[in-house]
C-alpha cells in the first residue's frame, strides 16, 4: 500500500469529471412510489380504471405494452454494464484515467516521465511495450494493488461499477460462495463470498493475496481492452 497516500491527490481531476458526469444527462424524474406498485396497492385503483372510456383504456394498454416490450420499464440505477455515469467510486479505475491522472499517479513509482505523451489508462493496460524490465515490474505491482483497492471500493460504493461480460469473471467483489471455493481451491481464505474475502484482505495469507492481486491485474487488463473497443464503438463493445 506504499503508493496509496500519494495516489489520492493524483486522482482529484478524475473525481471532478465524475461529479460533472453524474449531474448531466439524467432522465425525467419519476416518483419512487410509482416505480414499483404491488398488486394489493393496485386493487384500490380498480374502480377508477373501470370508469375510464374504451379509448383511454386502449391508450393506457398501448403504453403498458410498449414498456413491457422495452424490457419491463425503468432499470435500477446503475444496473447497466459499464455504468460509469452512475457508479459512485471510480477513482481507482485505471481504465478510466486520462493522461493527467496517469502522469500524477505514476509519480508515486517514478515512472511519470516514461509515459508517452497523451497515453491514458487503457493504453497502459493494453500496451506491454510501454515499460521495460524493472519499470514493468513496478507498474505490475502498482496495477495489482490499485485493482484490489478498486474491488474494495465497489464493496462499499453506494452504486457499484457493473463490469462488462469480458471482465466479470475477474471481478472478485461479485464472486459468489461457489466461485470463491472454485477459484481459491486449496488456498485457505477468510470469508465466504467475494465481498467478505476483500473485507479480510489485509489478513489474507500470501497465497490468497497473490491470487486476488492476480485477478485484479486480469480484470484491469480485460477492462483496458474493453475500454479501447468502447472508445471506437460504444454500442458494439457492449
Amino acid at each position: 500500500v506504499w503508493f496509496l497516500i500519494g495516489i489520492r491527490p493524483a486522482l482529484r481531476s478524475l473525481r471532478r469529471v465524475e461529479g460533472t458526469s453524474r449531474t448531466m444527462g439524467s432522465a425525467a424524474a419519476v416518483p419512487e412510489e410509482a416505480k414499483k406498485i404491488k398488486e394489493k396497492e393496485l386493487e384500490a385503483h380498480w374502480e377508477l380504471v373501470a370508469k375510464l372510456d374504451k379509448d383511454t383504456l386502449k391508450t393506457v394498454q398501448a403504453a403498458v405494452n410498449k414498456a413491457v416490450e422495452a424490457g419491463g420499464g425503468a432499470e435500477k440505477k446503475g444496473s447497466k454494464a459499464h455504468n460509469v455515469e452512475d457508479a459512485t467510486d471510480m477513482k481507482r479505475a485505471i481504465f478510466m484515467w486520462d493522461y493527467d491522472v496517469v502522469s500524477e499517479a505514476l509519480q508515486e513509482i517514478e515512472l511519470a516521465d516514461k509515459v508517452p505523451m497523451g497515453a491514458e489508462g487503457c493504453d497502459l493496460l493494453t500496451d506491454k511495450g510501454i515499460f521495460k524490465g524493472n519499470d514493468a515490474k513496478e507498474w505490475e505491482k502498482m496495477m495489482g494493488m490499485c485493482a484490489v483497492m478498486f474491488f474494495q471500493d465497489q464493496v462499499m460504493a453506494e452504486v457499484p461499477y457493473v463490469p462488462p461480460e469480458s471482465a466479470k469473471a475477474h471481478a472478485v467483489w461479485l464472486w459468489s460462495a461457489a466461485e470463491v471455493e472454485k477459484n481459491f481451491k486449496d488456498i485457505e481464505v477468510k470469508g465466504t463470498d467475494g465481498k467478505e474475502v476483500l473485507a479480510y484482505y489485509s489478513k489474507a495469507s500470501e497465497k490468497a493475496s497473490d491470487l486476488i492481486q492476480s485477478e485484479g491485474k486480469k480484470f484491469m487488463e480485460a477492462m483496458g481492452k474493453f475500454k479501447a473497443k468502447f472508445n471506437e464503438d460504444p454500442d458494439g463493445a457492449l
